[in-house]
């Protein structure tokens, strides 16, 4: 067991990235402590082996002017709570590691899942909180980015050595479902998005789509994330070949979500520079079932799957490329996607941070 316990802090406390962080470094031995906040009125979604102590609570819709107090706060007693420890801090998002540095100078890792400040309207709020952002990667003793594109967005091509990229992929015990075989029928086209849908190039791609190939199907596996996007989608009931199946669990369902279609549609709105750098998890689950990608162009997520040949890239808000992209499909085509995909070690698709987390004890515990 390490001498020293790793304190960790998230943002919001049913993370289930932090959860699943916080687990790797205890099957590492390390002794670990963890708070976080309480949003949205949801119940803390606690591991079994992993307890994340609440220390203060906001509802999403707050304002940040509002929230700030409250997190710093929290921050406040856990930072009172080990003054006289010698402890290493782990911080999760921004927020939380810009408090923190106004109230604690003790060492720390910081973990950055999202730009956030990146959807920020106001062109000088964002520049600050992005010189705000590289100052709290310059001062910890690591840096997690959970995109290789954050790093790129930060330092372009040449970052520090204490800057680690560990995405988002899957955790283990997706291996204990496994991938269930399935044909493709370029007739009767299947194309699915599976998770949370929000965003205007899947619900424009989805309604030409749906509009101009009847005889094809899309299916969408999850819920919309708010009232607003869920009347929006909702609109897309009127096509007799769309089918929403509604919520499933992850990863028990996935073998069976993934059997029923050809082709996952993976595009972000790219007008933001979070949705540019980011590197989200479908990647990993289109690879580990043997799924093409549909992703957005121009964006590092579209230059990646392009250059590693696993699907395809276009711009989902215009209209005329995503019929001529459809159009252009060919049974070779997504065969050659997946024969690339199949060559790929499903180990590539799995969480494995044994590296990373061996090279902080050795350092820095």
């Amino acid at each position: 067991m390490s001498a020293r316990t790793i304190v960790f802090i998230l943002s919001y406390s049913n993370n289930q990235n932090a959860i699943k962080r916080i687990e790797e470094f205890k099957k590492h031995g390390v002794q670990v402590e963890a708070y976080g906040f309480k949003r949205n009125d949801i119940s803390n979604i606690n591991a079994d082996s992993v307890s994340v102590n609440e220390i203060g609570a906001y509802n999403n819709l707050m304002s940040y002017r509002k929230r700030v107090p409250i997190i710093y706060r929290g921050i406040r007693s856990v930072v009172k709570k080990y003054k006289n420890s010698d402890v290493l801090f782990y911080l999760f998002g921004l927020d939380v590691a810009g408090l923190f540095r106004m109230q604690s100078s003790k060492p720390y890792i910081y973990e950055e899942e999202d730009l956030i400040y990146t959807y920020f309207r106001n062109s000088i709020v964002r520049k600050l909180f992005t010189l705000l952002d590289r100052y709290i990667v310059n001062k910890s003793a690591r840096t997690v980015f959970t995109s290789e594109g954050f790093a790129i967005f930060h330092f372009g091509s040449n970052w520090s050595k204490k800057v680690c990229i560990i995405p988002n992929k899957l955790k283990n015990t997706v291996m204990d479902y496994p991938a269930i075989p399935k044909e493709i029928d370029i007739n009767h086209l299947k194309i699915a998005f599976v998770g949370s849908f929000r965003f205007k190039s899947v619900y424009n791609f989805a309604k030409v789509f749906l509009e101009s190939f009847p005889n094809f199907t899309f299916h969408f596996f999850g819920s919309a994330t708010d009232k607003e996007n869920e009347d929006l989608f909702d609109g897309l009931k009127k096509y007799n070949n769309c089918v929403f199946h509604g919520r499933f669990k992850n990863p028990i369902d996935l073998p069976s979500v993934y059997a029923q279609f050809d082709l996952l549609l993976s595009t972000y709105d790219i007008e933001f520079e979070n949705v540019k750098y980011a590197e989200p998890n479908k990647l990993y689950e289109a690879i580990y079932y043997d799924t093409p990608i549909i992703v957005s162009s121009n964006c590092f997520l579209g230059d990646k799957v392009e250059k590693m040949g696993v699907g395809y890239s276009i711009n989902a808000l215009d209209d005329a490329e995503v019929v001529s992209f459809i159009k252009g499909l060919t049974l070779d085509s997504i065969n050659e996607r997946i024969k690339t995909i199949k060559e790929i070690d499903k180990q590539y698709a799995i969480d494995g941070n044994s590296e990373f987390i061996e090279n902080i004890k050795a350092e820095l515990l």
